[in-house]
């Protein structure tokens, strides 16, 4: 109990009924006050929230145009990139570039295959070229 409320006690339990009033309308008014300042620090904070909840909702809607304007660019970039196929077809295009590829493995293995037979084939005729030689230089020893 506050000391006021325990001087009023002590009033009551004496029957100082003058006393009573003034100290009942001090504390009536110190509670007025202390209550308008209550009232002037919660309309303070609400204030505050206020601000708070108006700047996170400016912030929002910021943020909304942001992902709306994203999503805007986005999709004209795609569709800007699907223009760039004939009649927009994805797959299509993909098969295409699988068969030139194809087409590009099958030509460099068979020009492999075709340089190896040519190598092997040079190798086989150099051999023969110096059999002959050889051959021949015999043939020019003996003769003599």
């Amino acid at each position: 109990m506050s000391d006021d409320g325990k001087k009023l006690q002590s009033y009551f339990q004496d029957g100082d009924v003058e006393a009573i009033g003034v100290d009942l309308i001090a504390l009536i008014v110190k509670l007025l006050e202390e209550l308008r300042t209550s009232v002037g620090d919660l309309k303070s904070e609400q204030h505050s929230m206020l601000e708070s909840f108006h700047l996170m909702e400016s912030n929002a809607i910021a943020f909304e145009n942001t992902l709306r304007d994203h999503a805007r660019e986005s999709s004209a970039r795609h569709k800007q990139l699907l223009s760039a196929y004939p009649a927009e077809d994805i797959e299509g295009h993909r098969r295409y570039h699988e068969s030139v590829i194809e087409w590009r493995e099958l030509r460099n293995k068979m020009v492999r295959e075709a340089l190896i037979k040519c190598a092997s084939a040079g190798a086989l005729a150099g051999l023969g070229w110096l059999l002959y030689a050889i051959w021949l230089a015999v043939k020019f020893e003996l003769s003599k």
